[in-house]
């Protein structure tokens, strides 16, 4: 017993700090709650996606489409729902609120126990090491970022990726490391945060250079060969075991509103700030979001994205480690160079040397937080924090007093002082920025959701303006940290991605703001609605709603538009007002001339590109209740004539549409359903094209008569890369299995002998 509490001491020390961290939170009554700039991306936009591809997997389906934002969305392609993350599960067999704050709990104390074998494997004393762990893992960077589960949730496997490439320089069985780094990897990559992943791609990779050169690794032919092998067999597993999840995902970046590069004007708007260092020593120098004291146009930048305070103590330690050991150690050597490096990439467009660096380093244009690169200088001064403890105990350990110390008082129960000390530090950083919010108050269905679920019909809603009813909200409660009541009010306008916990579809979703992952065509549409009911001011005490954006919502399905300010068009009426405390009265309108989600139409508009069907579908003289715009190209396989057309039944699933149709001409079939590629359509059995149709959305062409059209989204990118991974995997646990079993034999029959 007495060598196992040895063994494991820090294992318990981590896991008890991580409960009391959270221990608000276990009941499962109250949850988390953090803000950004227009509401939170924690409950309106990585929650949301993992409650619908929980619901998924509960029905047993893959969650590879969601009707219940943007129109349709290909959620397990865009990624960020983590589909394929292993501890993303416990939200399919967990009440979400436990999944919700065991899945938090978890990610800080796996945080922790990597950096700590990390510090371990490099020679870090278990105290210095536990010392190290708590910093990291409870630091600014995951505190300030908790609201961005799949960055936290990749950010973690950092350290024990570094772990993996010390063990193979150490060890002889270096085949071993090289399937666990691929595997650590590939976990990494499943969270679904593709920056972090690069990152860390290029961490490990200049890891390994400098720990071949500062070790004097052979250069021998024969040695050379061997690492080439490793490198290419782990490249080549690491795509097999990801391809389930790079492929469709590569292949919805060619459709996505982002793009794939990044101009670099928005890399020099988001950089790192050289007055945001204070926050190394300060981390609310410049006010405290969650009290809405922060300005992010001020010296600091964005907060959350240049906040990477680790404590006070941690520091003074990895500094003295720096000042006292780096002439000593090679380890505090290379650690001092990754730390110069990564400062050097995420200082971004405030070093002068960025442009030329971004042009040529493959990748760095496709995000614009350069700043992110900071995760590899916390790692390595956070070791080097346990580095600077080992080296402060034996200074001390010299001297007499210190010797009359109980060694149980002096090496065991004076360190953990230490590390409750730098516990405590983050913990109060912590609570000052973490909000609380009962979980059922939050969750429950608002008096807005309930009205809309009397209407069994297939609609959509639109949320009027939802960015900046946020920020007025936050503005009038003094941010989340004081009136979170207000934030509860608030979800009546059913922001995007809430909708999606009480069964109701939205023509929106929360990323586009930003230019996300959503379908670009789609996003410009609703980018195109937010511009032009942004800029119209209220006449009147109202806000005139213009014909170009009520045709939009009629592509879209949109039958409810809900709205704190009161709007004005002939379509539009007003079914519901919900009051509340505090906030103006929520409106709940009625678009009277709303379409369905499918219907035949019969006058086809032919345009040359798709941007030019942008530009038809918002001319007056098209009427999209009788016509639809094509492309030229697939407009000519299209032959229609007048006539009439019924949608007798229609079953709206994720990833699935069927519909009983009856026309009395050949015409189209309209879908209000974002046209992506991966659908496959057949008319009674017989495979059929599906069109791109009024730019962003879906038809299919129709033969007079009854017929039953079936669409299923099957994406050739997503088939692909499950058999790859599936083969990939299969083909792991046989060579592991067999070597598990040979070496077993192996045992027994030396044994015997």
């Amino acid at each position: 017993m007495t060598l196992l509490f040895k063994k494991l001491w820090p294992v318990g020390v981590l896991l008890l700090i991580t409960l009391i961290f959270f221990l608000p939170f276990l009941s499962g009554e109250k949850i988390p709650y953090v803000g950004d700039f227009s509401g939170s991306d924690l409950t309106e936009l990585n929650l949301p996606l993992r409650f619908l591809t929980a619901a998924s997997l509960q029905h047993g389906q893959l969650p590879l489409w969601t009707n219940a934002i943007a129109s349709g969305f290909p959620l397990l392609a865009e990624g960020q729902a983590g589909v394929f993350y292993p501890p993303n599960f416990l939200y399919v067999i967990l009440p979400f609120q436990f999944a919700v704050v065991i899945g938090l709990a978890l990610n800080f104390f796996l945080g922790g126990l990597f950096l700590y074998s990390y510090a371990r494997v490099l020679g870090v004393s278990k105290s210095g090491a536990v010392l190290a762990a708590v910093a990291f893992a409870f630091s600014g960077f995951f505190i300030f970022r908790i609201k961005h589960l799949n960055l936290i949730n990749a950010a973690i496997w950092l350290p024990l990726m570094l772990y993996c490439v010390e063990r193979y320089f150490q060890s002889p069985l270096r085949w071993r490391y090289v399937i666990s780094l691929v595997i650590v990897i590939a976990t990494q990559f499943f969270a679904g945060h593709p920056q972090i992943s690069y990152i860390s791609l290029c961490g490990v990779a200049l890891y390994i250079v400098v720990r071949s050169i500062h070790s004097g690794y052979d250069a021998k032919p024969r040695r050379l060969k061997t690492q080439l092998l490793h490198l290419v067999v782990g490249v080549l597993l690491l795509i097999g075991l990801t391809a389930v999840q790079l492929l469709p995902t590569f292949a919805h970046t060619l459709n996505a509103g982002r793009g794939i590069a990044v101009d670099y004007q928005q890399i020099e708007a988001n950089s790192y700030p050289l007055a945001s260092m204070v926050f190394w020593l300060a981390p609310y120098y410049y006010g405290n979001p969650s009290t809405n004291s922060y300005d992010h146009l001020g010296p600091g930048g964005i907060f959350w994205e240049n906040n990477f305070y680790f404590g006070l103590l941690p520091l003074a330690l990895a500094l003295i480690a720096l000042i006292a050991l780096i002439k000593h150690q090679r380890t505090v050597r290379l650690l001092a160079l990754v730390i110069g490096i990564a400062v050097f990439i995420g200082l971004g467009a405030n070093n002068p040397l960025f442009p030329s660096l971004w042009s040529t380093m493959p990748g760095l244009q496709l995000f614009r937080f350069h700043q992110r690169f900071m995760l590899l200088t916390l790692v390595a001064l956070t070791v080097l924090a346990g580095f600077g403890f080992d080296y402060l105990w034996r200074q001390l350990d010299r001297f007499v007093f210190f010797k009359k110390f109980p060694r149980r008082l002096s090496q065991g129960l004076l360190p953990m002082v230490v590390s409750l000390i730098v516990a405590v530090d983050l913990f109060m950083v912590g609570q000052t920025y973490l909000g609380v919010v009962d979980y059922q108050q939050y969750f429950s269905p608002p008096t807005s959701a309930q009205y809309l679920a009397h209407d069994t019909a297939q609609y959509r809603i639109h949320s009027v303006n939802w960015p900046t009813i946020w920020g007025s909200i936050n503005e009038i409660s003094g941010g989340w940290q004081n009136n979170l009541s207000l934030f509860v009010s608030g979800r009546e306008l059913l922001m995007p991605n809430l909708n999606a916990f009480w069964g109701i579809d939205s023509s929106q979703d929360r990323a586009s703001l930003e230019g996300g992952m959503l379908n670009h065509q789609a996003q410009q549409l609703n980018g195109d609605v937010m511009t032009e009911l942004w800029e119209v001011a209220p006449s009147d005490g109202a806000l005139f709603v213009s014909d170009a954006v009520m045709k939009i919502f009629q592509l879209q399905n949109v039958k409810y538009v809900l709205s704190y300010t009161p709007l004005s068009h002939n379509q539009l009426t007003v079914v519901d007002t919900i009051r509340q405390d505090f906030l103006p009265s929520l409106k709940i309108y009625e678009h009277t001339e709303a379409l369905p989600y499918a219907f035949g139409v019969f006058s086809v508009h032919q345009a040359a590109d798709i941007e030019a069907m942008r530009t038809m579908i918002r001319s007056a003289d098209f009427d999209p209740r009788t016509s639809v715009v094509l492309l030229a190209a697939d407009s000519a396989k299209v032959i229609t004539e007048s006539g009439q057309a019924e949608v007798q039944q229609l079953t709206v699933d994720n990833g699935k549409v069927q519909a009983n149709v009856s026309f009395s001409q050949s015409g189209v079939l309209y879908l209000s359903q974002t046209f992506m590629p991966g659908w496959r359509a057949t008319i009674d059995g017989v495979k059929t094209p599906v069109l791109r149709a009024n730019y962003a959305f879906t038809a299919i062409a129709v033969s007079a008569g009854q017929h039953t059209v079936l669409l299923d989204y099957r994406p050739l990118s997503f088939t692909i890369g499950a058999w790859m991974s599936l083969v990939t995997a299969g083909g792991l646990l046989f060579v592991g299995g067999r070597t598990l079993v040979r070496r077993r034999l192996i045992r027994k029959v030396w044994r015997r002998f």
